[in-house]
């Protein structure tokens, strides 16, 4: 089978990323500018519905990563090859970078960008993260190695997962899942508060959960 050009995987997976840090830092900024319009419910369909439009649109050129935890589960689970991986983390950051960019042009500095930080202690949002990036990358494996079984479903499930995610850690944590969707809002708004979690999390997160499912596929 052909294999994609790396740098068509790199345009892909950088407009992939550039539309989900548009619209999931961009739906809490409009959220503000609105006086609570968009709402947190709306807050968390934007990136998932932008998830689900990414994966049939780019899914045959790069998978649709579109995030760096994600890229780690797949090439620790050998669906990703490692000398391919950095290739999707450049790509998924210089996209956030841009994303952010461009919406502090288009509205300015608010709601910090739509940037991230713990609610309440760094422990328990490091503790969320893992959590609801375990459970959105146990989706995602689920999908790679089942295709013939999920079909044209893949994209409502990897969309869904997302949108749960974001309902559940919201409030703790701003539901990251994503270290670029945290990055491109911080370096561009300058504020890193407790920013590490938001790489610690996630990473560990889908680190664990793509093991998961790889040791049960393994052991059935």
């Amino acid at each position: 089978m052909k294999r994609t050009p790396a740098l068509l995987q790199f345009v892909a997976e950088a407009i992939g990323t550039y539309a989900l840090v548009f619209a999931a830092a961009g739906s809490v900024m409009v959220d503000e500018l609105s006086d609570g319009l968009v709402t947190p419910l709306g807050v968390a369909l934007s990136p998932g519905l932008v998830v689900m439009a990414m994966v049939y649109a780019i899914g045959h050129i790069s998978g649709a990563h579109l995030n760096p935890a994600v890229t780690l589960g797949l090439t620790l689970t050998k669906r990703t090859r490692w000398r391919d991986a950095p290739v999707y983390w450049g790509a998924q950051m210089g996209g956030a970078v841009l994303a952010a960019g461009t919406l502090r042009l288009m509205l300015g500095s608010v709601a910090g960008l739509g940037g991230q930080t713990p609610s309440g202690s760094a422990a328990q949002s490091l503790g969320m993260e893992v959590a609801i990036t375990f459970f959105l990358m146990f989706v995602i494996m689920a999908v790679s190695t089942n295709q013939e079984r999920f079909g044209s479903a893949s994209g409502l499930a990897i969309g869904g997962a997302v949108v749960l995610g974001i309902l559940v850690g919201g409030p703790i944590s701003g539901g990251s899942m994503n270290p670029a969707r945290s990055f491109g809002p911080a370096l561009v708004g300058w504020a890193w508060t407790d920013h590490w979690v938001y790489w610690a999390g996630p990473l560990l997160g889908a680190a664990l959960g793509a093991l998961a499912y790889w040791w049960l596929m393994r052991m059935s």
